[in-house]
């Protein structure tokens, strides 16, 4: 169990890996915690908690687990951002923008770590039918006339173990996801007045 937010922790998870197993080679960012409510009303101190879990902690293990991989030759960091990376929905404004900035520092990472043996993967999941959006950070909650049923969370497990075999410099969980960035894509406009139209907000 660590905490990503604590830099001592993080750097801790990885020697310990290390002396365990001798070597490191696959590291997973999937550690992350949710942040809603209007852009224009985010508290400071949440958003500030989300950027810790969902892009400082990443980046704290990658910055752990890079010497360890570069050493050895060898090597994969997946991290695991969000299909809202690329195109967010109201109210979610805050968790869109830390998983869009993991996204473009993983881009710059695999630039970076060119001809290592280490490869640097994106997984972006859709709604996953778990706890995570009864426990995030911020107060009040959607109104949606249409809630997504989401995926089981082994759908997730078996797109991660996809992506650790292949090797892929991003990837999807479902078909549906990736059409409906396409479709974000192409009509942007149009998907975001719909947006706009389907998704409230009751404060709290």
């Amino acid at each position: 169990p660590t905490d990503v937010a604590d830099p001592a922790q993080c750097r801790a998870l990885l020697a310990r890996a290390a002396a365990a197993c001798g070597r490191v080679d696959i590291l997973v960012n999937n550690a992350g915690v949710g942040l809603a409510g209007p852009v224009a009303e985010l508290d400071v101190p949440d958003l500030e908690r989300a950027l810790a879990v969902d892009l400082l902690g990443p980046l704290r293990l990658c910055q752990a687990a890079v010497p360890i991989m570069r050493r050895q030759g060898r090597g994969q960091i997946i991290n695991v951002s969000s299909v809202l990376a690329e195109q967010t929905l109201p109210y979610l404004g805050g968790y869109a923008a830390a998983k869009a900035a993991l996204e473009r520092m993983s881009e710059a990472l695999r630039m970076e770590l060119r001809g290592a043996g280490v490869a640097v993967s994106v997984l972006r999941p859709g709604t996953t039918r778990t706890e995570f959006s009864r426990s995030r950070l911020g107060r009040g909650s959607e109104r949606r006339r249409v809630a997504p049923r989401g995926v089981p969370p082994e759908a997730v497990a078996l797109a991660l173990l996809r992506v650790a075999r292949r090797e892929p410099r991003l990837a999807y969980v479902t078909l549906g996801d990736r059409l409906s960035l396409l479709a974000a894509r192409l009509a942007p406009g149009l998907v975001e007045a719909a947006l706009a139209r389907a998704i409230g907000w009751d404060g709290g």
